[in-house]
């Protein structure tokens, strides 16, 4: 299994751009984030069709993890799309966030951290990136939650476009099947990764 390394964001800015144009998107620095030309980075959302019954069918998740309540569930997903304020190309990506699946979670807490539909702290930001990994985005930004039910991380991986996903062999060429297949090709490797514990020069490491 390949291993997710993470640093902390400091006062050095961390930048995502358009990946049409290479235009700025998004900086992101300890103590702050500018969204370049457009009020939100993503301006909409929507579920990732087929993804958990693929992870169930994967034996990377059980049916006992999914409960509408939030109670107990230790991961959500979402679609997110953009547009670019520069080219005015439409992109997208997706978040994970996720916990450990041995913490005891309640309904409140799953609405407070996965939700975000309750105030909460502002993150500490890092850039992650998996080990020797061929896919198409070897970086990506995790923002995570150091609460006293463990760390909660939730990764945002993307922007992507059609033209960018160039690996994709559908025709035609399926938002939903890319993320799910993304994201499950990862999932061992996120699941192993909320096990970590904030090391020696602000890095998450393996414990």
């Amino acid at each position: 299994m390949k291993h997710i390394q993470f640093k902390k964001i400091g006062a050095v800015p961390h930048q995502i751009t358009c990946p049409a144009c290479s235009a700025l998107l998004l900086e992101i620095t300890e103590d702050k984030y500018h969204v370049q030309g457009q009020k939100y980075f993503y301006n909409d959302g929507d579920s990732i069709p087929w993804l958990e019954d693929f992870l169930i069918a994967q034996k990377l998740i059980d049916e006992t993890d999914l409960d509408s309540l939030g109670d107990g569930k230790w991961f959500d997903f979402s679609a997110r799309f953009g547009i670019c304020p520069n080219c005015e190309v439409n992109y997208f990506g997706a978040t994970v966030t996720m916990i450990s699946p041995a913490a005891e979670i309640s309904g409140q807490f799953y609405t407070v951290y996965f939700l975000h539909n309750a105030p909460h702290e502002r993150p500490v930001d890092f850039v992650a990136e998996l080990c020797d990994h061929d896919r198409i985005k070897a970086k990506w930004l995790t923002d995570m939650y150091f609460t006293k039910q463990r760390i909660v991380q939730e990764h945002s991986f993307g922007p992507f476009t059609e033209a960018t996903c160039s690996n994709h062999t559908e025709q035609p060429f399926c938002i939903g099947n890319f993320l799910k297949n993304y994201i499950a090709d990862l999932w061992p490797s996120l699941v192993q990764a909320t096990h970590y514990s904030l090391g020696p020069s602000d890095k998450l490491e393996r414990t």
